[in-house]
């Protein structure tokens, strides 16, 4: 089981929010996993000691629901804990205490035919929740503090819902994220040993373990995904390659010389297509 090392704890208000949610989904026997900047950085950062993270104070949780009504119970249940209030103008936000903010993405039985939701309160408001079931499914244990075990999704499977979520809105905060991933992937000792097991892969990538690891990636997110989403991605990606927004926000997060950062995240963007396969 993956752990948080010692030495980079979590705060106090961090594990509070994980440990309620996870308490409140278990009662009511919700499946859930942290998604999202929070999970990326505490895989990154916390767990592997990666040296760049991307400090947030909100956790966004895929909460796996079979109506509106099972969502309503999961907010009832933390607000009436006194820890939680319900955010007067996003549905899907609860406040901790003031000063944390916890995000209940459902997805499950809610979606239309595009893999989008409508909130009830405002129809016309929707978020697409494409790939959730799957990054859910293939979520992993993670100990974060001492006797406390959440599910958060694989480094794979948040890559996944990133570039599908900046599809939608072209965030750079998303592409940021999806950078970290990219130049980090590698480093983590699990991937090292999968990719001189196999051989091949590093051979092909001139024995460049960044590189290499960028490939691995691409082949995990494969492993996860089903279609459509998979299409969806990899139409995503190879639009990235031929048009400029995606490198242009990809090359800002790369700590390299500014000449060579665009050409850095093309290489990537590349290398992580031909894992997608």
């Amino acid at each position: 089981m993956l752990k948080v090392k010692p030495d980079i704890a979590l705060a106090a208000e961090e594990i509070a929010v994980l440990k309620d949610v996870q308490t409140a989904a278990a009662v009511l026997g919700i499946g859930y996993s942290l998604i999202g900047a929070k999970a990326i950085s505490i895989l990154l950062h916390n767990v592997h000691g990666m040296r760049t993270y991307n400090p947030t104070m909100d956790a966004d949780f895929a909460v796996s629901v079979a109506d509106w009504d099972g969502f309503a119970e999961l907010k009832r249940r933390l607000v009436s804990s006194g820890d939680f209030a319900p955010d007067p103008h996003q549905e899907q936000r609860l406040n901790y205490k003031g000063i944390y903010i916890a995000d209940l993405v459902p997805f499950g039985g809610l979606e239309g035919p595009t893999g989008s939701i409508s909130w009830p309160l405002d129809p016309g408001m929707q978020m697409n929740v494409r790939g959730l079931a799957e990054v859910s499914a293939a979520a992993e244990d993670v100990e974060v503090a001492t006797g406390a075990i959440i599910r958060i999704a694989t480094l794979p499977g948040l890559m996944a819902l990133k570039i599908l979520a900046w599809a939608d809105r072209h965030n750079p905060k998303d592409a940021w994220n999806m950078a970290d991933i990219l130049r980090n992937y590698g480093d983590i000792s699990t991937v090292e040993e999968r990719i001189y097991a196999e051989g091949m892969l590093f051979k092909a990538k001139q024995y460049d373990m960044g590189r290499a690891g960028t490939a691995m990636l691409g082949r995990d997110v494969a492993a996860i995904l089903k279609q459509p989403e998979l299409a969806a991605v990899r139409k995503i990606v190879a639009e990235g390659l031929s048009g400029e927004k995606l490198a242009f926000q990809l090359a800002s997060a790369i700590p390299c010389d500014p000449d060579k950062k665009l050409g850095a995240a093309s290489e990537a963007l590349g290398d992580f297509m031909e894992g997608l396969g």
